[in-house]
């Protein structure tokens, strides 16, 4: 959802923003730009389209500005545009193919075009994300939950807010949208319903037994199972967060070079676990702890430093 706000005016206005898409639009704008009533024939051709997205223009009004008209306009409104500037109607016929072509989807549906709060053929799409958004939630399987529990009247609300917020969401952006939130929503209550079945005719006790047996075979093999994995790097994070935390527990910088050197060599073959040798070792090899360790002894080294104080 942030995401989806944050790109808002980007999927409302893609003209706008995509360099390939802009570069139509502009040749209709530089065509047009200085013809006399072309502005105030924009104007009038928008106020026909019944879309609340689009606002008239000022004389003066930027290219961007007039590109973002234009980007609501369909088939019957270039025609007219051709038609209101003679001396642009090559341009803006050929443009307009292009446009056209570029944003049609099946029906004389444009995916450019925004289904708005003027009944068309368009609000068949947010009915329809709406429609799957709400089968979707009815056929994915809830845990009962107590008609008290604060839960229960989430899980009611959700299934009946997240398809409203589709209808809303679908009416205001392009069609193009839409459909893919329809062909979403379609495809994840189909999922549900194979899933629903699946395992409604699935043998519990059989999956479990079966999962077991795959544990215990990886076990055999001195494989770690899921589970583990995640139970040791639980554990591997609370010990480095217990170090953060806990100075006293925190290692000294020769056990700290000693682990995250993981013993590399040094000139005389004693490995990274001796403190003197940290001198040799190859730092693009080491881990960001390793790193710091050396750069620490390297900092002793270089101010006469040692552990237990000044030389």
């Amino acid at each position: 959802m942030p995401i989806f706000l944050a790109l808002y005016q980007v999927i409302r206005k893609i003209p706008a923003y995509i360099p390939q898409v802009k570069a139509v639009y502009m040749q209709v704008v530089t065509a047009i730009a200085g013809q006399a009533g072309a502005i105030d024939a924009i104007n009038k051709i928008g106020k026909g389209l019944k879309s609340s997205y689009v606002t008239s223009l000022a004389s003066d009004a930027t290219k961007n500005q007039i590109i973002d008209t234009l980007n609501y306009f369909n088939a019957d409104a270039w025609h007219k545009l051709a038609k209101a500037i003679p001396s642009a109607a090559d341009v803006i016929n050929t443009s307009s193919t292009h446009i056209i072509g570029m944003n049609d989807f099946f029906a004389g549906i444009n995916v450019s075009q925004t289904p708005g709060f003027h009944p068309s053929i368009y609000w068949l799409i947010p009915i329809l994300a709406a429609l799957f958004q709400y089968l979707s939630a009815k056929t994915m399987k809830q845990p009962e939950l107590d008609g008290n529990n604060p839960a229960a009247g989430m899980t009611k609300s959700m299934t009946v807010m997240m398809p409203l917020m589709s209808l809303y969401f679908c009416l205001v952006t392009p069609a193009g949208l839409g459909i893919y939130w329809v062909t979403s929503a379609l495809f994840q209550c189909l999922q549900q319903v194979i899933i629903n079945k699946y395992m409604d005719n699935a043998d519990i006790d059989a999956l479990v037994a079966k999962n077991k047996e795959k544990a215990a075979k990886k076990k055999a093999k001195g494989q770690k199972t899921f589970m583990e994995r995640l139970m040791d790097t639980s554990a591997k994070a609370d010990a480095a967060k217990e170090e953060i935390e806990n100075p006293s527990a925190r290692k000294t910088i020769k056990q700290i070079a000693s682990i995250n050197t993981k013993k590399i060599a040094g000139p005389e073959g004693t490995g990274a676990e001796d403190y003197a040798n940290l001198d040799s070792v190859d730092i693009s090899k080491l881990g960001e702890i390793g790193k710091k360790a050396y750069l620490v002894s390297q900092y002793e080294k270089e101010h006469g430093h040692t552990r237990g104080g000044k030389k």
